[in-house]
């Protein structure tokens, strides 16, 4: 019976998609808390914030560092407020459940933020169509989104339903985006200015639905719509991997309707203007045509009047459309014309410029529908409807890469290729892609929509046999591929490009599927054949996974069990819809019932063949239930049950039949026997357990009776047979015994110490000795006799010996001696012995030891010898050791050390001492050292000498040129100086510090004065000194440290080396010391020196008497002076050269403010510049002075 058992295609719980977070909503109060982690030394700290409420609210205050949206709990629109203004990375924890969206769109443009949801199926946030989710600035520095849904979003006047991207790093990482609308007619779902990629994403539902023209005289023409789902500007950059969009529309706006009247109707709004409608024209009395829109439809063209005042004119043409919009209608003298229908690029994607690239990624059921034409009022040309160009992607500018990806079922109406167009690029192109291998249903009809030479591999208008989008296992839903037949052509079509996983988290094979999710394994089943065994059922399986399984009577399910031959038809239906039929054959086993006969009884041993039939079946046999062969044949030689099972095809047939023996006689002649020297024994073969009747014996060589009575040794047998004719046999061994005799030997006299044995030398016999012990051997200790019986079964012999043991001797001697060096010790053994030898060879004993050693001396006593022993050790002498003899000089003491630590005693000259001796006298010192019982002597001699002293004069200072003679007063005496002279003597003449030493016998006296060297006078005055009128200088004479002590006089008596002169003149002062008289003379001479200016910056002339006069002030008399004040126009209001004549603000000959009083002008208030002159003579050389600022006037 076959199993039939297929590979799981897929399994919807492989893979892990998110990390699982407790529901923290089960909670009844708790907080937002915010947790810092430290990541390691490179890793900046990271902020993550736990969204603890399901409904919204604004954060109280973004920059605390709390997320609170109300009520203490963390609203997902507080948390991204706090990461907005947190530094470094935050990450949003999001459990499961359901979010409201109620509080509108959230712009954030700072922060590194990443939300990680609880699961793209169980995290979902609803706007409710209220409005989109985020508009993220280009500030932020990266923003990610993991796990959740955005569901819902929708936004009237701006693109992206859900979100508007400007920022260069967002990621979105298995996110669905779901339903959401932009009512611009740009990016349903998402709208991207920036940089993101996209992660086993799904958009559904998404629409971006373009503004229809007005209605008016001429209506307008609809705006562009374009990017169901998501829409790319200017600059952008995206990558989408394993991603699914399915059921987005892109919707061109609707042309307005023509009127009789009135002005045109504008076009269909759209961002930037870009994508709109051109406006209709006017009804009036000229022709008004329609405006062309900016990439929607044209405008209608307008009508005219006749009969009015206005000069009559043609009705207006109607506007061609632009980017496939339609054209507007031309207007009639009746009414105007409607307004074309836009285009509408990619129900999916759409472009407008940037690098996009898909990997993996499957575009089915998405749509581009333009807009249709409005209505005209009159009877012009009609406008016509908008074209859909590529119903998945649309772009007008930019690159497409695509690699492995899926685009097939969309819809672009009105395409020139048909409706069923999926891709159409307007520029940019063509298709890129790093290795191809893309199925496409239909590509547009130029050359930008067409693949690069580089991409290999394509499927253009192969149908890839999908099944309905929705869950497949994965985090996201998917389009799944059939693996029913037909077997859609994408499986194992892609090519490996790195992508290792497919949308659900599956691993990718080394033949990758095109599109967004591997397919399934294929189905492949093998026909259902079995046999069934006579009167018996069978179970057949067949499984699939996933699938159903229906058996030829109707019964559901993957097993069915039945007892008919047949050939039939089952049915499997897998979940994917596939059936697939597979034939079912059932046929009976042919197995004949074995026969093994009737019961058998026989005498015991006796060998019973069996056979079973059924040649080539499989063949089982038991005995009493234990296995005992395989074969068609069995041999059984004991009793019991016998069973065999035969087993053909599954089917198993047995027999059983009963093995009984006979009695036979209890044949038992026991164990051998053994036989004495010189005796026989009698062999007996009756059993009295025996309860039939007696049998016939037979002794093979002897007599035909129960009893053999035997002398010789051998192997005897007896055969016994019953009245049945069962014989039984037995058989016994009788051995000669190998008791010959024994002894123990002579006496003896032994020594003692080592053990004497005594072997009877019978190791397998039992001995039993005198004592009653029982050994081979015995082990002799003590003086006595000793004898022993030696049995060997029932034969036995003995013997007994007398043993004497001497008395041991003990010479006593200690186990350790000890001597001083150079010195010996006695060592003594116990008398008692008769003889004594030593190691060494002396004998007697006595042993003198000089040399340490171990010794041992052999005491012979009875002719047994008996060692002792001594370890003899020889203390060293204690080191002493005072050393060379010694020389000290007068004064001098040292200090006698025999250097023995730890001594007994010490003695200097017989006297006891401690354990040094100082010594200052002349003479010869003994010490005698005791350490550990031994006694060391040493000698030293001890000379004092005397010491020749002198003593130099005072410390002395010379005059330069001078020389002093320094003595020591010694005689006969070794002088050495530090001049390197020798003698009691020497003359110096320079600065230095003298050092003399005298010298006898090795003993030395050292002494020393300094003698200086006077420096000469120098007089640290000039010779000409000159001073300012009214000033004074002080003149100083006083000489250094260095030179001797001086006097000083000046000319006029003065005795101090300082004078203070304040007139010109001549002077002198003489410095006399010891060595020397020195003589200055100098002069002074008195002079003119400068002059400061003060100058006052503003003053008040209102006639106060405070401030009324201004006038430079000056320190000194000059030779002359000159003050000049000028106005802002440079013309001089007041000039002076007295400098006590004061200005009170006058004006000479030019008009200023006219006092009252006096009738004379004065200068107005503001700002005058001076200039002050002033000469002075110095030894009637001329110097001038030159000084200028502002001065202001105030009243």
């Amino acid at each position: 019976m076959n199993n039939h058992s297929l590979s799981q295609p897929f399994s919807p719980f492989v893979g892990s998609y998110f990390a699982a977070v407790p529901n923290l909503m089960n909670s009844s109060h708790f907080k937002c808390f915010m947790v810092l982690m430290t990541i390691g030394l490179t890793v900046e700290a990271q902020t993550t914030i736990t969204v603890d409420t399901f409904v919204d609210g604004v954060d109280a205050n973004a920059a605390d560092g709390v997320c609170d949206g109300g009520g203490g709990f963390c609203t997902l629109r507080a948390a991204f407020q706090q990461a907005a203004v947190t530094a470094g990375a935050v990450e949003i924890v999001l459990p499961e459940g359901t979010y409201a969206w109620t509080n509108g769109e959230l712009f954030l443009n700072a922060g590194e933020i990443a939300v990680l949801g609880g699961g793209t199926r169980t995290t979902i946030v609803d706007a409710g169509g209220a409005s989109r989710f985020l508009d993220l600035g280009n500030g932020l520095t990266s923003f990610v989104l993991n796990d959740l849904e955005l569901i819902n979003g929708f936004d009237g006047n701006d693109p992206g339903g859900a979100i508007e991207n400007d920022c260069d790093n967002l990621v979105l990482n298995r996110v669905s985006i779901k339903n959401c609308t932009s009512g611009i007619g740009f990016g349903g779902g998402l709208h991207n200015r920036g940089t993101m990629e996209l992660y086993a994403c799904t958009f559904s539902g998404c629409v971006a639905e373009a503004n229809d023209g007005g209605s008016g005289g001429g209506g307008g023409g609809g705006a562009f719509g374009a990017g169901g789902a998501v829409s790319c500007w200017l600059g952008s950059g995206s990558v989408f991997e394993n991603c699914s969009f399915s059921g987005c529309q892109a919707l061109g706006g609707n042309g307005g309707a023509g009127g009789a009247g009135g002005n045109g109707g504008s076009g269909g709004n759209s961002i930037t203007n870009w994508g709109s409608g051109g406006d209709g024209g006017n009804i009036g009395g000229g022709n008004e045509d329609g405006s062309p829109g900016s990439i929607g439809g044209g405008g209608g063209g307008g009508g005219y009047s006749n009969g009015g005042w206005l000069n009559p004119g043609g009705p207006g043409s109607g506007a061609a459309g632009t980017m496939f919009g339609g054209s507007g209608g031309d207007g009639a003298t009746n009414g105007g014309a409607g307004g074309g229908g836009a285009a509408a690029f990619g129900g999916a994607f759409f472009s407008r410029n940037g690098t996009h690239v898909f990997r993996h990624c499957t575009f089915s059921g998405n749509a581009a529908i333009p807009g249709m034409a409005g209505n005209s009022f009159g009877s012009g040309a009609a406008p016509t409807d908008g074209v859909a160009r590529g119903g998945a992607i649309g772009t007008t500018s930019g690159s497409i890469t695509l690699d492995n990806c899926l685009i097939w079922g969309n819809t672009a109406i009105g395409a020139p290729t048909g409706d069923d167009e999926d891709l159409f690029l307007n520029g940019g192109g063509p298709v890129m892609s790093v290795l191809g291998h893309n199925l496409v249903g239909k590509l547009g009809d130029n050359v930008d929509s067409q693949f690069d030479a580089v991409s290999v591999g394509n499927l253009i208008g192969v149908v890839p046999e999908l099944l309905p989008f929705g869950d497949y296992g994965g985090p996201t839903d998917a389009f799944m591929l059939s693996a029913c037949e037909p077997i859609s052509p994408a499986i194992d079509a892609g090519a490996a490009l790195g992508v290792t996983e497919d949308q659900r988290g599956i691993v990718r094979d080394a033949n990758p599927d095109i599109g967004a999710i591997e397919g399934p394994v294929a189905v492949v089943l093998n026909p259902v054949v079995a046999e069934v065994c006579p009167l018996e059922t069978v179970e057949l399986s067949l499984t699939w996974p996933d699938a159903t399984t229906t058996w030829p009577d109707g019964t559901v399910g993957d097993t069915w069990t039945t007892g008919s031959v047949l050939g039939a038809v089952a049915v499997v239906t897998t979940a994917e819809g596939c059936e697939e039929e597979v034939d079912v054959n059932v046929s009976e086993v042919v197995i004949n019932t074995p026969d093994l006969g009737p019961d058998q009884t026989v005498c015991p041993n006796t060998i019973v063949t069996f056979d079973a039939g059924n040649p080539g079946a499989v063949f089982t046999w038991t005995l009493n239930g234990n296995p005992s062969g395989f074969f068609q044949s069995e041999l059984i030689g004991l009793e019991g049950t016998v069973t065999v099972s035969v087993e053909v095809l599954g089917c198993e047939a047995t027999d059983t039949v009963e093995v009984a023996w006979l009695d036979e006689y209890p044949v038992d002649l026991g164990p051998a026997v053994t036989l004495c020297v010189g005796q026989d024994v009698t062999l007996d073969a009756v059993n009295d357990a025996w309860g039939g009747l007696p049998p016939a014996f037979q002794w093979q060589g002897g007599p035909n009776d129960a009893e053999y009575t035997v002398s010789a040794t051998g192997t005897y047998t007896v055969t016994a047979t019953t009245v049945d004719g069962c014989s039984s046999s037995d058989v016994i061994d009788v051995t000669l015994s190998a008791l010959t005799g024994v002894d123990l030997g002579p006496d003896v006299t032994v020594c003692p110490g080592a053990p004497f044995i005594l072997d009877p030398g019978y190791p397998a016999a039992t001995c039993l000795w005198q004592d009653g012990s029982v050994s081979p051997t015995y082990s002799v200790t003590n003086t006595g006799i000793y004898s022993v019986n030696v049995s060997d079964g029932v034969c036995q012999v003995n013997d007994q010996v007398f043993i004497e043991v001497v008395d041991s001797f003990d010479a006593n001697l200690p186990a350790y001696l000890s001597f001083c060096e150079q010195d010996s010790v006695l060592v003594l053994a116990a008398f008692g012995a008769s003889d004594y030898l030593w190691s060494n060879g002396v004998q007697g004993n006595q042993l003198w030891v000089t040399a340490p050693g171990v010794y041992e001396v052999t005491s012979t006593q009875d002719g047994c010898d008996f060692v002792d022993m001594v370890s003899v050790s020889a203390q060293p002498l204690p080191p002493v050791n005072l050393g060379l003899d010694v020389v000290l000089c007068e004064g001098e003491s040292v200090e006698l050390d025999p250097g023995v630590l730890g001594a007994d005693y010490v003695i200097f000259n017989d006297s006891l001492t401690t354990s040094t001796l100082s010594v200052d006298e002349s003479g010869v010192y003994t010490v005698a050292v005791a350490l550990n019982g031994c006694v060391n002597r040493d000698t030293i001699g001890v000379e004092v000498r005397p010491i020749p002293e002198f003593a130099l004069p005072e410390d002395s200072v010379l005059c330069p040129g001078d020389v002093l003679m320094i003595e020591t007063g010694l005689s006969d005496v070794l002088v050495t100086w530090n001049t390197g002279q020798v003698g009691p003597s020497i003359e110096v003449n320079q600065p230095s510090t003298y050092v003399a030493t005298s010298q006898v016998s090795g003993c030395q006296f050292v002494d020393s004065m300094l003698v200086d060297v006077a420096q000469p006078i120098t007089v640290p005055l000039d010779a000409m000194y000159t001073l300012c009128l009214g000033d004074s200088i002080t003149l100083n004479a006083l000489q250094g440290e260095a030179v001797y002590a001086s006097t000083y006089r000046w000319d006029n008596g003065n005795i101090a080396p300082q004078r203070t002169i304040s007139r010109a003149g001549l002077y002198s002062v003489e410095v006399s010391n010891v060595c020397d008289t020195v003589q200055q003379v100098l002069e002074v001479e008195q002079v003119v020196c400068g002059c400061q200016v003060y100058v006052p910056t503003a003053f008040t002339p209102n006639n106060d008497g405070k401030n009324d006069a201004w006038f430079p002030v000056l320190d000194c008399d000059p030779f002359t002076y000159e003050v000049t004040v000028w106005d802002r126009w440079g013309r001089p209001v007041f000039q002076s050269k007295d400098p006590a004549e004061v200005w009170y603000g006058q004006v000479e000959g030019t008009p200023g403010s006219k006092t009252r009083e006096s009738g004379r002008y004065y200068a107005i208030d503001g700002v005058y510049m001076w200039e002050v002159i002033i000469e002075l003579r110095r030894d009637r050389v001329p110097e001038v002075i030159r000084q200028n600022g502002y001065v202001r006037i105030l009243r």
